[in-house]
């Protein structure tokens, strides 16, 4: 304990932290980092490389290539709507979107659809097993052509 109050009063007296009035401990707002170097200049070699791209364009490509898909519905999709519906699923579960909105964006697939696409991807398993085909995908691309 004494380790840590020691460690305490040498984060107040740096500014670090500091203790209120009401007694109780205030830290300053997080900064951002300064941007890296590597990261920056990987993105600039990848968008170099693809060009611009559309995300429903990526999506079908990735999905051809690694059949993603799938891996989601533990069967292939029965159709091509149901593949779309499964894809505004992943659209819908990795944004703010809600079903009704990511289906507002879709010509012919409604809410419904949507929903139960993403049920089917919260089954256990599924969305891991995807994720590792997609891995695997990625990590045979060749790094040193970017």
């Amino acid at each position: 304990m004494s380790v840590g109050l020691s460690a305490l009063a040498e984060a107040v007296s740096r500014g670090q932290i500091e203790i209120g009035a009401d007694k109780l401990l205030h830290l300053p707002p997080i900064r951002p980092l300064d941007e890296e170097v590597e990261p920056r200049k990987t993105r600039e070699a990848v968008f170099k490389c693809i060009g611009s791209v559309q995300l429903p364009d990526l999506l079908l490509e990735v999905d051809a290539a690694t059949r993603f898909s799938e891996a989601l519905l533990a069967r292939r999709p029965s159709s091509s709507n149901e593949l779309l519906a499964l894809h505004g699923a992943l659209l819908a579960h990795g944004t703010d979107l809600d079903a009704k909105g990511v289906g507002s964006m879709i010509p012919g697939i409604d809410a419904a659809h949507i929903s139960t696409a993403m049920r089917a991807v919260e089954f256990s398993g599924r969305l891991r097993r995807a994720n590792e085909r997609v891995s695997e995908y990625q990590n045979a691309l060749p790094i040193a052509a970017l």
